[in-house]
């Protein structure tokens, strides 16, 4: 990621700001704690034995014994850590009141559970946080099909960047079982300006460049995995519908009926906005279920033969797609994809 000179300064001087400022205190600040955490410039209240309890991390670092401190706030010892304050915020409260965090979790709330879950290897926290990407980004094609159709079922998704925030951090965290089908994703979501900058927006609206929510390798990745989608929706496109049946009844209509679905999905697909390039959408038809127009047409302008014949050749090119997935993006297959793990 880049960020430009004036942004460099600016944060630098807000840094310096927060290190003048005596610390402030959080709203995780338990009266009977007996550790406080120092985040930035904010402090929190916790308990020992509870951070101990589920993490090995903080277990070791409460190990060593400390000397006598005489900033101790409270009678607590100040253990200060190198992560932001809104991380340990979340972290905290997580482990303070778990069941609470049953509602959809924000990107920002994902990302923090990734990096703290991570990090100190906080076993409940990063299974949670797991199996939230893992239903959002299905890892089989039932499961891919069976998700409901309003993007954003298990993660809320506040703006348009954030499915970006997520692509370097769930790579960074290991988590290669997640990565087809959320490259699928981003690909389908974002116009390929986007995919190049790595941002949505170029500019702040002070004028200044916007700094990329993707690395320069995950853009490559999400470029060229875009072109093979597209290559292949047209390979298999012209393979299901092109399935003739030996049992034909009626050869010279079947034959101009398949044809003219060639020309009708076709030019479905790359119908878009009048903001988004002719192509943009067609990557959206490499994996869906057999839409109810098709069907239709099939059955009613199709002998049945030949019906049957083209959804077995439509349902036989989902499953190798689906199959192929990983390779689109330069991943290995899916049985040989791992999640990293913190037990």
């Amino acid at each position: 990621m880049s960020s430009s000179e004036p942004s460099a300064k600016r944060k630098r001087t807000e840094d310096e700001t927060s290190a003048s400022r005596p610390p402030m205190r959080s709203d995780v600040w338990v009266e009977d704690g007996n550790i406080v955490l120092q985040a930035e410039n904010t402090q929190f209240k916790f308990y020992r034995g509870l951070l101990a309890r589920h993490s090995a991390v903080f277990s070791d670092i409460f190990s060593v014994p400390q000397p006598e401190d005489p900033a101790a706030v409270e009678g607590c010892a100040i253990v200060h850590l190198s992560d932001s304050a809104e991380d340990v915020r979340y972290m905290l409260r997580w482990l303070l009141e778990p069941r609470s965090y049953t509602l959809k979790p924000t990107v920002s709330s994902v990302l923090s559970a990734l990096r703290m879950g991570h990090k100190y290897m906080i076993v409940p926290l990063w299974e949670d946080v797991v199996e939230r990407l893992r239903c959002e980004f299905p890892t089989t094609l039932d499961g891919f099909y069976n998700q409901e159709n309003v993007f954003g079922a298990n993660i809320h998704f506040e703006n348009e960047n954030d499915i970006l925030r997520l692509a370097d951090a769930v790579r960074e965290a290991g988590l290669e079982m997640i990565m087809p089908m959320l490259y699928y994703r981003i690909i389908n979501e974002c116009p390929v300006d986007v995919l190049t900058k790595g941002v949505f927006a170029p500019h702040e609206p002070d004028g200044e460049p916007s700094t990329p929510y993707l690395g320069l390798q995950t853009r490559i990745t999400l470029l060229s995995g875009r072109i093979k989608v597209v290559s292949v929706f047209n390979r298999q496109l012209l393979r299901w519908t092109s399935a003739a049946s030996s049992g034909c009844t009626d050869l010279g209509e079947c034959t101009r009926v398949r044809h003219c679905m060639q020309g009708d999905e076709w030019a479905g697909a790359v119908i878009v906005g009048t903001h988004s390039p002719v192509e943009e959408r067609i990557t959206l038809q490499l994996l869906c279920k057999m839409p109810k127009r098709i069907r239709d047409k099939l059955n009613k302008e199709l002998c049945c033969s030949c019906a049957s014949s083209a959804g077995k050749a439509y349902n036989a090119t989902q499953q190798w797609n689906w199959d192929a997935l990983p390779s689109l993006f330069g991943l290995p297959d899916w049985k040989d994809l791992k999640d990293y793990t913190v037990l």
